[in-house]
This record gives C-alpha cells, sequence and structure tokens, in this order.
C-alpha cells in the first residue's frame, strides 16, 4: 500500500499540471463578416463574429476598432452588431475572449485583424443631353452624359432608354452616349445610372432623373411661284414673288433671297398663314444672265427655330426697251405678212370660179322646105 501511494500521488500531479497547461493555453480567435464581405454602404447593417474552435464554457468576449476596445456590446454574445454603418466605423477590428477557471478570469489572445470599409452611398447622377433643344429632326446628332460627383474607384455606366438598358452601351468604362444620326426609334425617355465595385460588391447608383427625346422628320422646302408666270419683266418693271407652304406654324418667317444674298424677311404670326408675297423691281445690270430667286423659311416648333431648305429656284428675265420695240416690229411685220398670203389666197379662189369665154362664130338660120335649119 504504502509503495502504491507514491504512484497515484505522481498520477495526481500530472493530471493537474497537463489541466493547467491546457488552462494556461487558450485557443486565439478568428473574426469575420457573417455576410462574407468587407465593404459596405452607409446606412447599412454589419455583423461580425468571433469564433472559437474548441467547444467549451465562454464567459464573455471583446471586441476592438483599429486596437481600441469597444465598449456598449452584449458581452454574452459572440457577435458584434452595426446596425446602419456610418463612415467612422471602417477600420481594422479584432476580437478576443475571456473564460472563468480555478485560477480566475484568463483572457485569450487577440485575433488577426479584419478591415472593414464603409463607402458613401452612390449619388444620383444627372442625365445631360447635348444639345439641349425641345424638338429634334432626323440626322441631327446627340449625345448623353451620366454626370455625377468623383468616386475614388472604378465607374460602370448603364444607360436605359424606356426603362430597357441599351444593348449597344452597356456595362462601359464610359459616361457619354454618343448618337451620331437620330432617327425616330431614337424618340423615346431616356435615364442614367452607375456602378462601383469593391471586394466582391457591385453597388448600384440610383437612376437619374429622366430626359425624353423627341425626333421627327426634316422641314418640307416650300414652293416659289411668279407674277406674272412666265418670269419675263421688263426693265425697271415689278415681279410679284409668292413663298408658300402647306404646313401651319404659330410663328414663321419666310425669307426671300437671290443668288448671292437675302432680299428681305417677312414675319407671320398667325397659324393660318401659310404664304408670304413679296414685290420686287428689276433692272437690268451687266450680267444678261436670268436673275434666279429662291425662298425658304424658318418655323418655330416648341419653342425651337427650324431652317427649312430652299425651294426649287424662279427665273426672271429682264427685257430692256429697245429689245421690245424689235420685238413688236417683228410682230408687225408677221403680220403684214400674214394678211398680205391671206388675200392673195382669197383672190386666187375667187379668180377660179368665173365662166370662161364663147366662141366669135355666129349662128345662122335659113329655111329649106318649110324647116328650119340653124347652123354653128
Amino acid at each position: 500500500m504504502r509503495q502504491n501511494f507514491p504512484l497515484c500521488f505522481q498520477f495526481w500531479l500530472c493530471l493537474l499540471g497537463e489541466l493547467k497547461l491546457y488552462e494556461a493555453n487558450l485557443q486565439q480567435p478568428s473574426i469575420s463578416f457573417i455576410a462574407n464581405y468587407a465593404t459596405y454602404l452607409t446606412g447599412e447593417p454589419i455583423t461580425l463574429q468571433c469564433q472559437v474552435a474548441v467547444d467549451f464554457t465562454i464567459h464573455g468576449y471583446k471586441f476592438y476598432r483599429n486596437d481600441r476596445e469597444i465598449h456598449r456590446l452584449e458581452m454574452s454574445s459572440n457577435r458584434l452588431r452595426l446596425f446602419s454603418a456610418k463612415t467612422s466605423d471602417a477600420g481594422s477590428y479584432s476580437c478576443r475572449y475571456w473564460v472563468l477557471d480555478s485560477r480566475g478570469k484568463r483572457e485569450s489572445d487577440v485575433s488577426f485583424p479584419i478591415s472593414l470599409t464603409i463607402m458613401d452611398q452612390p449619388s444620383q447622377p444627372r442625365l445631360l443631353i447635348q444639345p439641349t433643344q425641345s424638338l429634334y429632326f432626323e440626322g441631327e446628332p446627340v449625345s448623353l452624359e451620366c454626370e455625377h460627383p468623383p468616386v475614388n474607384t472604378q465607374v460602370s455606366y448603364h444607360f436605359q432608354k424606356d426603362s430597357r438598358k441599351l444593348d449597344s452601351y452597356h456595362d462601359t468604362l464610359r459616361s457619354v452616349h454618343h448618337i451620331e444620326f437620330l432617327s425616330l426609334r431614337d424618340s423615346g425617355t431616356y435615364n442614367c445610372e452607375y456602378s462601383i465595385s469593391g471586394h466582391q460588391r457591385t453597388f448600384f447608383s440610383p437612376k437619374s432623373m429622366p430626359k425624353t427625346i423627341t425626333v421627327t422628320d426634316h422641314l418640307r422646302p416650300p414652293l416659289l411661284t411668279a407674277d406674272p408666270p412666265n418670269g419675263r419683266i421688263k426693265d425697271g418693271g415689278n415681279v410679284t414673288l409668292h413663298c408658300i407652304i402647306k404646313e401651319s406654324y404659330g410663328r414663321a418667317i419666310f425669307h426671300f433671297l437671290n443668288e448671292t444674298d437675302e432680299v428681305t424677311s417677312v414675319h407671320t404670326y398667325k397659324p393660318q398663314t401659310r404664304a408670304a408675297a413679296i414685290t420686287i423691281n428689276v433692272k437690268k445690270n451687266n450680267n444678261t444672265s436670268p436673275t434666279k430667286f429662291f425662298c425658304q423659311y424658318t418655323a418655330e416648333i416648341k419653342g425651337r427655330l427650324l431652317l427649312s431648305p430652299t425651294s426649287p429656284q424662279v427665273e426672271i428675265i429682264i427685257v430692256t426697251t429697245g429689245s421690245l420695240l424689235w420685238l413688236i416690229a417683228m410682230g408687225v411685220a408677221v403680220g403684214i405678212a400674214v394678211l398680205i398670203i391671206i388675200v392673195s389666197l382669197v383672190y386666187w379662189v375667187i379668180s377660179g370660179k368665173k365662166d370662161p369665154p364663147e366662141d366669135d362664130s355666129e349662128s345662122k338660120t335659113h329655111s329649106n322646105g318649110g324647116c328650119k335649119v340653124t347652123s354653128l
């Protein structure tokens, strides 16, 4: 019995030493984000947890930000909850736990830190359309720009038309969407948004306020007519030009032009007005070629003044006085010649209808046995 006692005593001493060695070496915990990503936007909830692989009684946890202990947390839980993230919450986070045993309160080593990044909510962009018009015409160029305050990360831009993403311009790094030639199918409501990326997350900005693009056909050219219609005016005479359009506009300006300059313009403010007329005094100059006139109009549509194409040209021929007398003399001569020919024809017809002349021999009558004989 006395021989066995030292052996039992030695066994208990070894067991107590191992227990104290176990108590002295508490396992280092690890800290992680519940959501498995480390980048958050302001206002988002954040949850971190402190974990230990060994299952034993833990009496409390401590969390640290930038190596300073965070107070105001439930020590009975292994989770730290930030209900609404602020930019000041960003930093390096770590944790430790403590236990109560025969030696009193003992704390574990601090975990390896993890970094929390807080980003501001992406601001709402503005959609800018250049040039800014209330109405656009087919063939005109237009640019759409998604404008926002600068951010310190890579940005991708997304443009939508009528709530559908533009397939031809999606997820690009350029903030401008350019349409080289507008067509009727480009009419619609546009907006844009942008996205930023960080630590396996992609954040989208709010959508911009919508902007509308309305595309219509070009203005049709007017029709220009002259009075007199043949366009032949004597030197120093007047010609009246009529510029005619088929559409009615609340405001229109008619422009009358020659080959080099604008002759005059006529303003109209009545929707029913579809034509304008001017009278021009024309004179001969050193140039003997006909004078060419055109017209076009400026129409106000939705507050935008738009210039139409030019009308087909009208030629005005100036006839000098000498040339006019020569033409009159030629006309008189031709008239006299025609009159002579007519008189000659009438005389010839009348002459052809007269009887032919009789023979000079006279008829002779004599009696022969009581019978009258007439001989020729």
